[in-house]
């Protein structure tokens, strides 16, 4: 992937929803700051909730005081009205319930306690809403997008080597991923994340019948990919009406060569030498005369089998209606299918056990007794594949395009579909990976190296030794070439989207051919590099919505609803409650019941005051003199008569505090 930037801001992700799609991809500093504000606006809507909770509460009591109240319920009530949060709810009820013995303190103790857990929780889950970073996505911004491709005046060949180079680069790449990702190789390596998806669903039978006429030598194997979404498995974000869904079928099968060569003494043995094999499998032309060049398919030099090269492996390829270099035979020649066929030729390998295998077929031997090794039966052997290719309109398959070649696949959509302008701009996307999605282009120019059974063979005192193969090798091998398709297909996807910096000799990029596939160069999905987070916003709405109402109501419903108890039903004892039992007004009675301050007003407002607002209220002191009956601290209790009783304050030796 290039070193491009992620788009910051704000966009839909379709496979998600209209509004639960909505995410916020930022900066990491910003989305830290973002991260940090939710967690204290999460805090503050649930403190404010709980002091909603406590006025409601606290109304409901107060309903219910009468004259033969209790005081462990009166002191209750005064801790309801003043206290400010959870934690300190918890602390205040514990000590009144430790006072007065009272259940019903120490069960609010309890819930405060509760509560002050699921703030905590709340404040944790506001968080969510920044993707943890393994699922993070963000949507490219890339200052190209389009195909790389390669154009020398004067000098096509060298042109063409770059194009090798370029698919060769990207064909291996592909292939590392499958073997990392799709579990089809022996790598080691830990599945990159440069996807959506990790790997693309995909699926694989066995069947009697042969695809290529009397030709099957074994029976076939059958592969088919998933449905796959360009939305949710490729990531090209796209409404659900304009999401397509792509297919491929990929049918194999061992060749058999017994009347398809050319050798001088018609036989395949190894015993002969200085002799071409030449596969007659169809001829090869030019590209664009179409004249024949030779009239076999493939030849292999005998005397290079004694040449220190383990495997060799080439790919021939057809497609229907285009310029092909190779012309096959009818059995293997389809109007509605592409062909690709593999030749693996065999060096002098020493297998330590006979393998039957049909493509690797090693059971001839050395024999000599004393050192009995296993040698290739044949100089050439041979596979073939035909892949098909369709694109629906649904998900449930029902909308589909009849299986198609890859080249003719956009023609046979528009022939049959009428599409809307944004999915003309999704099938631009895929015909471009079409171009290179015969099952051939994955062994194209890796030669031996996409073979699995390579990393199994070592050279040894000058002698290629090979690990015993499994009887199915050759499944094994094609599978491996199928997910190197399936992983090409996404690594398409992302390098339309930001092409490779790596530049090639006179390399350009060629821009989207449609408006509508250039709207979509900035709508490509891909996992967030490392220096952005994305939010999904929906989640920040909710929190920024509903905390807004928790704290306009925690705010307004404790001071309004008091003021309009007041202003219109003033005989309510509720207010009054309210009022007189704030932290407040309760020091105001202790305080003008001494004979401090003079003359009061605002005694049953939030804050009262005295008249002279300079009036000097004095400080506490301690008399020490002996409680009633004598004993060291004993509460002493002082009883007036009127409407304002007031307790006298000691401490617990009995040193009476006042002025």
């Amino acid at each position: 992937m290039s070193a491009n930037t992620m788009n910051t801001g704000l966009w839909t992700d379709w496979e998600k929803g209209r509004f639960m799609g909505w995410t916020l991809t930022w900066g990491t500093r910003e989305a830290g700051i973002l991260s940090n504000f939710l967690a204290l606006y999460t805090h503050l809507a649930t403190t404010l909730l709980f002091s909603l909770i406590l006025f409601t509460v606290h109304q409901i009591k107060a309903r219910r005081v009468t004259e033969r109240t209790s005081g462990g319920r009166h002191a209750t009530m005064v801790a309801i009205r003043n206290i400010t949060s959870p934690f300190s709810g918890t602390r205040t009820f514990a000590q009144v319930a430790w006072a007065w013995g009272s259940a019903e303190a120490l069960g609010w103790a309890f819930l405060c306690s509760l509560f002050f857990l699921v703030s905590w929780v709340a404040g944790i889950l506001s968080s969510r809403t920044l993707v943890s970073s393994d699922h993070a996505m963000g949507l490219m911004n890339s200052s190209q997008c389009g195909v790389k491709l390669f154009q020398i005046a004067g000098d096509s060949d060298a042109a063409y080597e770059n194009e090798l180079q370029a698919l060769l680069t990207q064909t291996s790449r592909a292939a590392a991923y499958a073997g990392s990702c799709y579990g089809t190789s022996l790598s080691s390596m830990a599945c990159p994340n440069l996807y959506i998806q990790s790997k693309l669903g995909r699926n694989a039978t066995t069947i009697s019948s042969c695809p290529f006429g009397d030709l099957c030598l074994t029976s076939s194997l059958s592969m088919q990919s998933a449905l796959i979404s360009s939305r949710d498995d490729l990531g090209l974000v796209t409404e659900d009406a304009d999401t397509l869904w792509y297919r491929r079928k990929t049918t194999c099968s061992v060749l058999d060569l017994s009347n398809n060569f050319d050798l001088e003494d018609r036989n395949l043995s190894l015993t002969l030498s200085n002799s071409y094999v030449n596969i007659l499998l169809g001829s090869l032309t030019g590209t664009n005369t179409g004249m024949p060049l030779a009239n076999w398919s493939f030849t292999y030099d005998t005397t290079a089998n004694f040449a220190n090269v383990a495997y060799g492996l080439s790919s021939l390829s057809y497609s229907p209606g285009t310029n092909n270099t190779w012309q096959p035979i009818d059995a293997l020649r389809y109007t509605n299918a592409d062909t690709s066929v593999f030749f693996l030729t065999t060096g002098p390998i020493e297998y330590p056990e006979a393998c039957i295998d049909p493509w690797f077929n090693a059971t001839s031997y050395d024999a000599n007794p004393a050192y009995k090794v296993f040698f290739a039966s044949n100089y050439v052997n041979a596979l073939a594949c035909v892949d098909q290719h369709e694109i629906c309109l649904d998900a449930g398959a029902v909308n589909c395009t009849d299986p198609s070649p890859a080249l003719r696949l956009n023609g046979t959509l528009h022939a049959t579909y009428n599409i809307s302008e944004v999915q003309k701009g999704v099938m631009d996307r895929i015909s471009g990976y079409l171009s290179t999605a015969m099952l051939a282009f994955s062994v194209y120019s890796r030669g031996a190296a996409a073979l699995q059974a390579s990393t199994t063979v070592s050279l040894t005192g000058g002698v290629w030794q090979q690990k015993n193969l499994p009887d199915n090798q050759w499944t094994v091998e094609v599978r491996g070439w199928f997910d190197t398709q399936m992983a090409m297909l996404q690594q398409y996807f992302v390098l339309y989207a930001a092409p490779p910096l790596v530049e090639y000799y006179d390399s350009y990029v060629s821009p989207p051919p449609t408006v509508q596939s250039k709207a979509l160069c900035n709508s490509q999905k891909v996992p967030l590099p490392r220096g952005y987070s994305s939010f999904q916003f929906s989640g920040v709405v909710i929190i920024l919505c509903t905390g807004g109402l928790l704290i306009l109501a925690g705010v307004l419903v404790p001071n309004l609803v008091p003021y309009i108890e007041k202003k219109w039903w003033h005989k309510r004892y509720t207010w009054r409650a309210w009022a007189l039992d704030g932290m407040l007004q309760q020091a105001r009675m202790a305080q003008q019941y001494r004979g401090w301050g003079g003359r009061w007003e605002g005694q049953v407002d939030s804050v009262p005051v005295t008249s002279d607002r300079h009036a000097l209220l004095g400080k506490y002191i301690v008399n020490k003199r002996k409680s009633q009956g004598g004993e060291e601290g004993a509460i002493e209790a002082y009883v007036d008569g009127g409407d304002t009783e007031y307790h006298g304050l000691t401490d617990n030796s009995g040193e009476e505090m006042q002025v």
